[in-house]
């Protein structure tokens, strides 16, 4: 055998070794994986579960809310309500996440139960959290951050309302808006959540003109007679305020007053002023 040979087998005898070492190693890397993978998910379930008894603690003396399993139950005034909620969901309500809408829906329907008399939550309405995004879409993302509130993307947004209103044209199918006293609507844009309040909106009744080739509006006030207003309220811990927000909440009033009222508003910020409620945070 020359020297040559040798080489050639001592190379091949190299090769093979090292696909041995290294398919060891993947095993072994894989193992260990596995392993941290297991005791992660071990540790998940056991913070879930230290969550729920310390959730359960904290609603005892609450018979209004209740929480078995992955569910919560919300019994209030003679209404029982089940809302699924998961491990994820449970997950951000940690530091440093962000909310999602499930979380948001549930303290709603909590503070409509809890915090509120029978009389006003007959007169109150509230929206879930899609009611913006879905009339004006690409402009409640974080590229629309940078965005100044100008009259050209006011009117982008006005148009775009337009068009998308019949995304949420039978939302409303069931309810009257004209004739509530206070609107919420959660939003979430920008990545961030804030709300806006719509009070009074039976008051945009009285200052209403019938569409054409419709009978009389509701009569508006007479002169020295007192009347209320329909105010927006911008709820922002920011402190900050988008224009473009408010033009859509109002152009979809119009909307909404057009197709289910059969009236025609003219909504500005002269007759539907919004204000800015200046929220701190501890």
């Amino acid at each position: 055998m020359s020297i040559f040979d040798k080489i050639e087998d001592f190379a091949i005898e190299e090769s093979l070794e090292q696909k041995i070492m290294n398919l060891k190693l993947t095993q072994f890397t894989q193992r260990r994986k596995d392993e941290l993978f297991k005791r992660f998910r071990e540790e998940q379930e056991r913070n879930l579960v230290t969550r729920r008894k310390e959730a359960e603690r904290s609603y005892a003396n609450r018979d209004f809310l209740k929480l078995s399993k992955n569910e919560f139950t919300l019994s209030c005034r003679a209404k029982t309500e089940t809302f699924k909620v998961g491990s994820d969901d449970l997950d951000k309500l940690r530091p440093d996440t962000d909310l999602n809408d499930i979380i948001v829906g549930y303290y709603l329907k909590i503070f409509n139960c809890a915090f509120l008399s029978p009389a006003l939550e007959e007169r109150s309405y509230f929206f879930n959290s899609y009611l913006i995004e879905k009339l004006i879409d690409r402009y409640t993302n974080d590229d629309a951050v940078s965005e100044v509130d100008s009259k050209e993307l006011i009117a982008k947004v006005q148009e775009r309302v337009n068009q998308n209103y019949k995304n949420v044209q039978r939302w409303t199918k069931s309810v009257d808006i004209f004739e509530k006293e206070i609107v919420v609507i959660p939003i979430n844009a920008f990545r961030h959540w804030f709300c806006v309040l719509i009070l009074r909106p039976h008051c945009l009744l009285d200052c209403a003109e019938p569409m054409e080739g419709e009978g009389r509006g509701k009569a508006g006030h007479k002169e020295g007679e007192q009347s209320q207003k329909c105010e927006i309220v911008y709820c922002d811990s920011m402190c900050e305020k988008r224009e473009f927000i408010v033009a859509a909440v109002r152009q979809y009033l119009q909307i909404e007053a057009k197709e289910k009222k059969r009236l025609k508003l003219r909504l500005n910020e002269e007759n539907v002023p919004c204000y800015q409620l200046l929220v701190s945070l501890p």
